[in-house]
């Protein structure tokens, strides 16, 4: 597989932190966060070349991102800007499973084909694939806790140290992924997709928390998760609020400039109002399963 090397900044230099060690999330979380892959269940061991793989797997080296998920990301700088409702609506489940399969089969994609909602919900799906979250499952509690540090300047200075302690690929992919949410929200008046409505989508797929706190107790085990849930989506709110004085004003020219082609603007605004599924429809789809159909 063809990798593109990207290094770190200079300010993310501190050693990373071990994985932590893969457990089993209960049923009424794994609702919530929408069926993501069971961590110690060996039935869902991945059979392809991409999903489901520890990032770090797929990686020659720690500073390096894979050619598919560059490639996707690319695309997604390029288009998702001028696309309505972008990382909100669906993609076309058939369409989405389609490019899964490819990407897993180490298939070349040309994305200029693809739909952007179809892309930004195989970023999502890929995301919540991962055995240990972009952020780290050990880190959540410390993570949603950072949100009651009322001083602002503090609060990004600890934002800082945390993303220090991550994995250098995971920061890589973190940082190349901001570059897109960043040029996301400038045209939100075009998008209607501003920080807060940016972090309900994405946060969920970044940060969550392994089942070592679940009671038996359905009700007071959701109650629980929807509070913590909703700090982590405060959590990465404020990060795209303040995307340069975390991560760097270096951060949003990763991809270069953003083109303007009308051509584009015209192709992604009919994708954003033609290729999504319906939400009942998405929610009444069988899980996935990896398996190519």
């Amino acid at each position: 597989m063809t990798l593109i090397t990207y290094r770190i900044p200079p300010h993310f230099t501190e050693e990373n932190t071990k994985r932590p060690k893969k457990t089993k999330r209960s049923p009424i979380i794994n609702f919530f966060r929408r069926s993501q892959v069971k961590l110690d269940d060996s039935s869902t061991t991945p059979t392809g070349k991409l999903f489901g793989h520890p990032l770090s797997d797929v990686c020659q080296d720690d500073d390096s991102l894979p050619k598919p998920l560059l490639e996707l990301l690319k695309y997604l700088f390029i288009s998702a800007p001028f696309t309505t409702g972008v990382f909100r609506k669906p993609g076309n489940h058939k369409r989405m499973q389609e490019v899964r399969c490819r990407m897993d089969q180490g298939e070349e994609i040309q994305w200029d084909d693809v739909p952007v909602l179809v892309a930004t919900s195989i970023l999502k799906e890929y995301l919540r694939s991962l055995p240990v979250c972009l952020l780290l499952c050990e880190l959540f509690e410390q993570w949603v806790e950072l949100m009651n540090i009322s001083d602002l300047d503090e609060r990004k200075t600890v934002i800082i140290k945390f993303l220090q302690r991550l994995p250098s690929v995971h920061l890589c992919f973190l940082r190349h992924m901001m570059c897109v949410f960043y040029h996301i929200m400038q045209r939100s008046d075009e998008n209607h997709m501003a920080a807060q409505a940016l972090a309900v989508c994405i946060s969920p797929s970044l940060l969550w928390q392994n089942d070592t706190f679940a009671t038996g107790n359905a009700m007071a085990d959701t109650m629980r998760h929807t509070a913590k849930s909703e700090k982590a989506r405060k959590l990465f709110q404020f990060m795209l609020e303040h995307i340069i004085e975390i991560f760097g004003r270096d951060v949003i020219y990763l991809f270069g400039e953003l083109p303007s082609h009308p051509s584009m603007q015209s192709k992604c605004r009919q994708d954003s109002s033609t290729d999504s599924d319906s939400m009942h429809s998405m929610l009444s789809a069988p899980e996935n399963t990896g398996e190519c159909t």
